[in-house]
């Protein structure tokens, strides 16, 4: 997870529980898939998203992904440690392996928190915009949708309009699926410094390139909150509901994202990586997350601190799980 960022108690649920089993040495041999086994270490890691995990699980192995890639889907979160701050001996987080799949909502909301203190840390104070561009609807192949967004992006920077208003930012891509007109329905949404942007004039320059599209989006961020809300909204859900229940669907997001930049950086921008996690050595390890729960339920004061900081709500059933899984005492000898 990314140093820095407080776990939030919306976001718990997906952010405490490992898989349900280890596959690792079959991981194409079981068509069973994910069990249902959970473990005191990685409870709640994947809770909130169960059922969506498994159909994102089945369909990497349908579309013969890596067996490395669904290896460590399936791993993720097997281990699990806490942390404390050093200069706060009341912040803790979470840390420890994660698959960092761009299908897999744990690790994506992780990612998103990277991204929203990256890019507050690179705007600085300078006055920023959204910007949305769309696609219009056809029957075209997702890959050429794509394709044809990403370069419509690149004339769009390359053109004097662009150039004179806009320093740089950051993009990311937004796939639906739009059910009414069996279409995908393709944004990106970019985060821009610079000067005012004309809706009107965008918009124009925008059919300009496509030769079919005109809508498009221009707005002043007010806050830093805002920003905040904007990077986590469009990374942390990389499985949208309008494919996800659709094998074929969700089988050709897929494919067509293989090799794809989730993030686009840009102008003055470039070269900046916005999902490096930040400076590690601040926090220092009370173990792994078993061993905690297992002390706080037994009364050590620092690790019951911690389950309830980081667990909130879920804290008393893992204190609860742990102090059942714990071995009962010695018989005392009877002669």
């Amino acid at each position: 997870m990314c140093a820095g960022i407080d776990t939030s108690p919306d976001s718990l649920f997906l952010q405490l529980e490992r898989p349900e089993t280890n596959q690792h040495n079959d991981i194409y041999g079981s068509p069973g898939g994910l069990s249902e086994d959970d473990e005191l270490a990685s409870t709640f890691r994947h809770d909130g998203w169960k059922r969506n995990r498994k159909l994102v699980y089945q369909s990497l192995r349908r579309t013969l992904q890596s067996k490395s890639r669904v290896a460590n889907f399936n791993e993720c979160g097997a281990t699990a440690y806490v942390y404390r701050a050093v200069d706060d001996p009341a912040k803790f987080r979470l840390g420890g392996s994660s698959c960092r799949d761009r299908f897999c909502v744990p690790c994506s909301i992780d990612r998103s928190r990277c991204l929203a203190t990256n890019v507050l840390k690179t705007l600085g104070k300078r006055p920023a915009r959204f910007v949305t561009l769309t696609l219009r609807q056809t029957d075209a192949h997702l890959r050429d949708i794509l394709d044809r967004l990403y370069d419509s992006f690149r004339k769009l920077r390359a053109r004097s309009f662009w150039k004179h208003r806009v320093k740089g930012g950051c993009a990311f891509i937004e796939i639906k699926y739009n059910a009414a007109n069996d279409a995908w329905n393709v944004h990106l949404h970019a985060i821009v410094h610079g000067r005012f942007i004309p809706k009107r004039d965008l918009s124009a320059e925008w059919y300009k390139i496509t030769g079919d599209s005109f809508i498009v989006d221009v707005r002043a961020i007010e806050n830093e909150e805002k920003i905040a809300r904007y990077v986590v909204k469009y990374c942390s859900k990389p499985c949208n509901n309008t494919f996800l229940n659709r094998k074929d669907f969700l089988d050709t997001v897929v494919i067509v994202m293989v090799g794809r930049r989730l993030c686009l950086t840009f102008g003055d921008w470039r070269g900046i990586s916005l999902t490096e996690s930040p400076n590690e050595t601040d926090w220092i390890s009370l173990g792994s997350f078993h061993t905690v729960v297992t002390k706080a339920a037994q009364g050590d004061r620092e690790c019951l601190a911690a389950v309830h900081a980081i667990c909130r709500d879920k804290a008393a059933e893992l204190l609860a799980a742990a102090q059942n899984a714990r071995p009962p005492p010695e018989e005392k000898p009877t002669n």
